[in-house]
């Protein structure tokens, strides 16, 4: 009796045409299956973006944004996401409600290890609490 003959591996190209345009796709970016996190996927690449949720910063913190990328599963992208007209690091809300709506009360140019608490002028009496959302890829 002949041995079983050995699959020889596959000289073709994996099929992709199931999962779509995987250029532009944030589900399945550069590869079927392959979700960008933060960013819009562009030519195949990941692009920086800012966290999705409002993290609570309390006051005199010592969190930065190096410390909430890596609650989300990233890495800090240091000024890498455009905000209006500049490349911020970090967007700081005075309120959970500003930042649920988008409506930022300071984006931050700062280094990824500058305490959020830093980046901003408190409009009230301390305690000054804020939200933030980092630039993570």
């Amino acid at each position: 009796m002949d041995a079983p003959a050995e699959d020889a591996p596959s000289t073709e190209a994996p099929d992709t045409t199931t999962c779509g345009d995987t250029t532009s796709d944030r589900t399945n970016c550069g590869a079927c299956g392959h979700v960008c996190r933060f960013g819009d996927c562009v030519d195949s690449v990941c692009q920086p973006g800012f966290s999705a949720a409002c993290d609570p910063i309390p006051d005199g913190s010592p969190l930065d944004c190096h410390d909430l990328c890596a609650r989300h599963g990233g890495t800090c992208a240091p000024r890498a996401c455009r905000r209006s007209i500049t490349d911020a690091s970090a967007l700081i809300f005075g309120s959970l409600g500003n930042c649920e709506v988008g409506f930022v009360d300071t984006s931050s140019t700062h280094d990824c290890d500058v305490p959020l608490t830093e980046r901003r002028t408190c409009p009230h009496a301390p305690p000054c609490n804020v939200y933030a959302q980092c630039c993570c890829e």
